[in-house]
């Protein structure tokens, strides 16, 4: 939906300023997308495999630990046999949840 609001359009009666709706959307796509929320956690690709969309849920819940995500990302381009190629989001991210 390329908009940083959460939902596009928004609900009706939601207070958005929409002087600097321009400055909501994501004009470029990003490899990692971090969201974190009460939902459960995950880390899924998009259908494309170009993005990887991560929530690490919450650090803390209540008086127990919760979990949070340790991110890797490897390099843009790699050269096998002298050949530069990109690879995608799903090849070169990797996410573990860790559970406090």
């Amino acid at each position: 939906q390329q908009c940083y609001y959460p939902l596009f359009p928004p609900a009706k009666g939601a207070k958005v300023d929409y002087q600097h709706v321009d400055m909501m959307r994501m004009h470029k796509r990003p490899d990692v997308l971090i969201t974190p929320g009460d939902l459960n956690f995950f880390a899924k690709k998009s259908q494309d495999g170009k993005s990887v969309c991560v929530n690490p849920g919450r650090l803390s819940k209540g008086i127990s630990g919760g979990t949070y995500a340790l991110v890797t990302i490897h390099d843009l381009k790699d050269k096998i046999e002298g050949v530069d190629y990109e690879r995608k989001a799903e090849e070169r991210v990797r996410v573990d949840i860790i559970r406090i």
